[in-house]
């Protein structure tokens, strides 16, 4: 194991009363870039591949308690997260803020907080095509008669859902046309209601095995 150096915070090393250090190195006198480094208020730093001789402060703990890394706060009171790669939880995890995961998550414990579907309001024209990647509840509002075209989406799991909550505009009676992808009990559609204003609630799940999204739940007249 490498020696270590008690620095105290005026500079310079003061092996022999580490009550005054104002922090505590790992290394060896031969690296001029020591590669770790206690700080006098908890964080602890990493030295940088660049050469330079202050390692940079990687784990610290804000005023909220919060354990920050690289100056981003997590945990408790972190606020949003946004993670890169693959993250491995084997206890339990509270999200407080919005976690955005673009690699894998594997989840040994439970995950607790907040759980708040995607809205995303669809563009209204004569083909409306939503993004399955992105969207769980889909909103539109019918200004003529329109086509629903098949989801968009280059990540979609088996047994996904998809909302969509269709308004007609003031003038109503609009219709929907479905894309084959969709499927539906007994092979037709609900109608929708006409009324002016009025809204539809239609909810699908992906069938990989099918290639099809059905149909599970309607709620109409709203």
């Amino acid at each position: 194991m490498p020696g270590y150096h008690v620095h105290a915070a005026a500079g310079g090393d003061n092996d022999t009363n580490p009550s005054a250090a104002g922090y505590l190195e790992f290394g060896t006198d031969q690296q001029p870039n020591r590669p770790i480094r206690i700080n006098s208020d908890g964080s602890i730093s990493f030295g940088p591949a660049d050469g330079s001789i202050a390692p940079d402060t990687i784990l610290a703990r804000t005023a909220a308690g919060a354990l920050a890394i690289n100056g981003s706060a997590i945990g408790p009171g972190g606020g949003d997260q946004t993670i890169g790669g693959n993250l491995t939880v084997n206890g339990n995890e509270t999200v407080n803020g919005n976690d955005t995961i673009t690699g894998t998550l594997t989840v040994a414990g439970l995950i607790t907080g907040p759980i708040r579907p995607r809205v995303v309001a669809l563009t209204d024209g004569a083909t409306i095509t939503p993004n399955a990647d992105t969207t769980d509840l889909a909103t539109v509002t019918l200004g003529g008669n329109r086509t629903m075209a098949q989801p968009t989406g280059s990540n979609i799991p088996y047994g996904k859902r998809l909302a969509f909550r269709i308004r007609q505009d003031a003038t109503g009676g609009r219709t929907l046309a479905w894309n084959s992808v969709y499927r539906f009990p007994g092979a037709q559609a609900p109608i929708l209601t006409g009324t002016a204003n009025k809204t539809d609630y239609l909810e699908f799940i992906s069938n990989e095995a099918d290639a099809t999204w059905d149909l599970i739940l309607a709620a109409q007249n709203l």
